[in-house]
């Protein structure tokens, strides 16, 4: 029994080590004033990498199972659903089309964020304006900026109130 539990002991011992040393290295600030390396977006560690572009969104613009981050549209934390697709609209016109989609996900949250009777929590929000967005966002996956453009040009007065 004694023997078994010091065996235990050091087999648990050499799983940790590895872990532990893994852990120590950590992110290691960028010298200040230094240049972003091949013209990425300086995110914190929590938040690498980061896409200029719109991304898994469908199985063509998946590369990755882990999505990387996508800048963040220049609306206050208190923004409506209006203002994120005016957001989106502004960043595809400069062909942002990362910041387009993270304007197009946050007005299909806001939109969605609503109360329902209780037996309806699992029946999908068939408004107009998330149908929309959706297909907003599936134009952007097919490189279709003008089609995502008109989608989204076409909802912002459903936002409207």
């Amino acid at each position: 029994m004694r023997s078994t539990i010091l065996s235990l002991t050091i087999l648990t011992a050499f799983a940790v080590t590895p872990a532990m040393a893994q852990m120590q290295q950590g992110y290691t600030e960028p010298a200040p004033g230094s240049a972003p390396l091949n013209g990425e977006l300086r995110a914190p560690p929590s938040h690498q990498p980061v896409s200029r572009q719109a991304t898994n969104l469908n199985a063509q613009t998946t590369r990755s199972v882990i999505s990387p981050s996508l800048p963040a549209p220049p609306v206050g934390a208190n923004g409506d659903a209006t203002q994120f697709l005016q957001a989106a609209q502004a960043a595809l016109s400069r062909n942002q089309t990362g910041e387009a989609q993270q304007a197009l996900e946050n007005a299909e949250t806001f939109i969605l964020n609503r109360s329902v009777p209780q037996g309806a929590v699992n029946n999908p929000d068939g408004s107009p304006a998330v149908h929309n967005i959706n297909a907003a966002l599936q134009a952007l996956a097919a490189n279709d900026r003008a089609r995502s453009m008109d989608l989204i040009q076409q909802t912002i007065p459903m936002t409207q109130h």
